[in-house]
């Protein structure tokens, strides 16, 4: 009995190889944080960065690798200080908006250039129907002790 055994091989996605020029990098930043909230915003900072070059970046905001990588981390807890001048060094700032419908409409997905254009351009299967997000449910105080 024969048999054809093929060997799969992959590798590791690695975003910042797509983060090329200012714009994607800031429409990369923008959906991180609305899509994935502070964690995933810190991840992405952090990718930007090792895509333009964390040693540059660590000479020029005066902070340490180390201490950038550390900061940067999807568990990292930076200092809102590091955080601005980290993003200011790469080149963004922060924007603050309102939350309102008539604000949302001004910040379309159709002004936006993604990183990935089409799923099928990759080979990615596009999801059939987009993943429901459950509001949080407000905690009730904790029982006092007595």
């Amino acid at each position: 009995m024969t048999s054809n055994s093929h060997t799969l091989h992959t590798s590791r996605f690695d975003v910042g190889r797509y983060l090329a020029g200012d714009e994607v990098m800031a429409n990369y930043l923008t959906d991180c944080f609305e899509e994935g909230g502070t964690a995933l915003f810190l991840k992405a900072i952090g990718e930007v960065a090792r895509a333009r070059g964390m040693s540059e970046l660590a000479n020029r905001t005066g902070l340490t690798r180390a201490s950038l990588y550390k900061a940067l981390a999807e568990d990292g807890n930076p200092a809102f200080d590091t955080l601005a001048r980290v993003l200011d060094t790469l080149g963004f700032r922060v924007c603050v908006v309102a939350n309102t419908p008539a604000a949302r409409d001004k910040r379309s997905d159709s002004n936006r250039v993604r990183v990935m254009q089409t799923p099928a351009a990759y080979g990615v299967r596009a999801e059939a129907k987009a993943p429901s997000i459950k509001p949080k449910k407000a905690r009730k105080p904790a029982a006092k002790k007595r």
